[in-house]
């Protein structure tokens, strides 16, 4: 998507006329027909996109918890690492790690980051460490599904748990 590219080519923090500019794809990449499109890789292309406009406006939040939830669910597919979309699902986690916009997860209940695997890209497991010291440092109350991978590691002779884990 051209979108992508040249939004990963604005900085953080722009001035007020680049966010001005900006306004027109913001507003259409969280219509209807383009979060609920039938094609999952369209989904993640938009996904990318809004994650680059968290990106560019961090600390502020330009979406609601819906828009957000777009982005967060494109790390379910992080599994399949022969999807299209794997490498862009990746670089949309490695953006959220980065500028901590992460912590709408505590607020989304997001558990996706539990299927971490041997062969995922080298960013994705600092990017997921990143995320998940956050979520944890950042909550009240630390959800059970994230303790469980944690906690079967450090256990004394558990084979069942991947290292990487």
């Amino acid at each position: 998507m051209k979108v992508e590219k040249l939004l990963s080519k604005v900085d953080r923090s722009p001035k007020r006329s680049m966010i001005d500019a900006l306004r027109p794809s913001m507003r259409a990449l969280i219509k209807d027909g383009l979060s609920k499109h039938s094609d999952v890789d369209v989904k993640v292309a938009v996904a990318s996109c809004i994650s680059e406009i968290t990106r560019i406006t961090a600390p502020g939040a330009p979406y609601d918890d819906n828009q957000m939830r777009l982005i967060v669910s494109t790390f379910e597919g992080l599994a399949d690492q022969s999807s299209r979309s794997y490498a862009k699902r990746a670089s949309i986690l490695e953006t959220a790690s980065k500028v901590r916009s992460c912590v709408i997860m505590l607020d989304l209940e997001c558990d996706a980051l539990k299927s971490v695997r041997d062969y995922h890209l080298d960013s994705v497991f600092p990017s997921m460490g990143s995320i998940m010291v956050l979520v944890i440092e950042e909550s009240e109350e630390i959800p059970v599904e994230m303790l469980k991978p944690l906690l079967a590691h450090v256990k004394k002779d558990n084979t069942d748990v991947l290292p990487i884990a």
